[in-house]
């Protein structure tokens, strides 16, 4: 148990929920935070299960390109 509220804890940090906020706060945010990375790796061309690196260098190489542009 004291795990679990660690963990619900150090969500909440992460999140920037404040201490007072609920479980299904912290649920929401997680999957509202998902579904957006989702859309991110749709929109960068990058399959579902693309890990986190490989979004970093889609985003790094579409700046880059932006830069040229200009």
């Amino acid at each position: 148990m004291k795990h679990r509220t660690f963990l619900r804890d150090k969500l909440k940090q992460i999140l920037g929920l404040g201490f007072a906020a609920g479980d299904q706060g912290v649920i929401e945010i997680v999957e509202g935070n998902r579904k957006t990375l989702e859309e991110i790796k749709t929109s960068l061309g990058l399959p579902p299960d693309a890990v986190p690196d490989k979004v970093l260098e889609a985003v790094q190489a579409l700046k880059a390109g932006l830069e040229k542009m200009k």
